[in-house]
């Protein structure tokens, strides 16, 4: 720094000294904060759209087979377990194309889940990499189960006595 920006205690990318002794989180720009906004918008409208009885119905269907499928091929379940929960979400409107984009509207949509998300991916990503143990697989499992409970409408006291 030098000149008149140090005199004026700016930093050299242009923001004032932080004398508080707190971290200072950087500002979101304006387009990041539209498209978060955007989102949570697309979010809010996706939640309060349900999915059809029927729907419902054979997409819980379907999840007791990934759930039965897991005693005999652990890593073909959750990757089914994965691939219902993309199912469900493009039955509800929300963008599926990849799973950033996934990973973006669970995290707008169900904040409380996005970082189960986050870590379910990791998992299944590890075992691309013969990384993950079957315990691993079990939690991304468990993990996913909660979002689908979610995705599907709510508390299901039938997919929980099953599972």
């Amino acid at each position: 720094m030098h000149g008149t920006a140090a005199a004026a205690g700016i930093s050299e990318n242009g923001s004032a000294p932080n004398t508080t002794g707190r971290l200072q989180r950087p500002a979101i720009d304006g387009a990041r904060k539209h498209e978060l906004a955007q989102r949570e918008i697309k979010a809010k409208r996706i939640r309060q759209q349900r999915l059809t009885p029927s729907d419902r119905e054979k997409f819980l269907a379907q999840w007791k087979l990934c759930q039965a499928q897991f005693v005999d091929d652990p890593v073909a379940a959750v990757t089914r377990a994965d691939q219902l929960l993309a199912e469900i979400m493009r039955t509800r409107g929300y963008s599926t194309e990849n799973i950033h984009e996934r990973m973006v509207d669970i995290a707008a949509a169900y904040p409380h889940h996005s970082k189960e998300y986050r870590e379910a991916g990791r998992i299944l990503e590890l075992h691309s990499h013969n990384q993950a143990s079957t315990d691993d697989l079990r939690t991304a499992f468990l993990h996913y189960r909660t979002i689908f409970d979610d995705l599907l409408g709510g508390y299901d006291e039938e997919l929980r006595r099953v599972s």
